[in-house]
């Protein structure tokens, strides 16, 4: 028999997730008594994702980061196995060597599902974070776009040992450097709809 839930989770629900010794304990009873750890992890990112009294920009960021990471776990298979083959056979058998078949098996055979991961993740955190939402948006934006200008300047740096000077890799590189934009965009379509008032004549 289990006594004690995963001690990093439990230590996140204590530092980011909200001051209630009810629920750790509860969480905590629920965990020994056989619920399984997925479950616990779970529920204490629930917790912090849901708490807006402190540490808001530290909660946006995790809550953005797990979203699109599981995001991106749960649709490689479909981005590897149809975006990245079947359509890049389909491209290949009707348009044979076309510079647009290169280009596409380089680089934009992820760009849909890394898009729609990216709209999707500022979203969730955008509606998890009401209060201050735009602050907790444009933190896990931060981080994303940093994280991306690293593997940009990556990029630069080995096209430069390959000596590939070609203007196109160059110009689709910094727009895939930029992409981390479109979480500000997905964060804009969290924001609460202004609700209509309805006059009777």
């Amino acid at each position: 028999m289990r006594d004690q839930p995963p001690p990093l989770a439990t230590a996140l629900l204590k530092r980011f997730g909200p001051e209630n010794d009810a629920l750790a304990g509860d969480l905590r009873e629920a965990y020994v008594a056989g619920k399984p750890g997925w479950w616990y992890w779970s529920q204490v990112l629930v917790a912090v994702a849901r708490t807006n009294d402190r540490a808001l920009i530290l909660r946006g960021v995790l809550v953005g980061w797990v979203v699109l990471i599981a995001f991106s776990r749960v649709l490689q298979p479909f981005n590897q196995g149809v975006l990245g083959t079947r359509v890049l056979d389909w491209l290949i058998v009707n348009l044979g060597s076309h510079p647009f078949v290169m280009l596409y098996a380089v680089v934009l055979w992820y760009l849909p599902v890394r898009c729609a991961g990216l709209l999707l993740s500022g979203f969730v955190v955008g509606r998890l974070h009401q209060s201050g939402r735009r602050v907790a948006v444009f933190a896990f934006m931060t981080t994303v776009l940093v994280r991306s200008a690293w593997v940009t300047t990556y990029l630069f740096k080995l096209s430069r040992v390959l000596k590939s000077d070609n203007p196109q890799f160059t110009l689709l590189t910094i727009m895939a450097g930029a992409l981390p934009l479109l979480i500000l965009a997905g964060g804009a379509m969290a924001r609460p709809r202004p609700s209509r008032v309805v006059v009777n004549p």
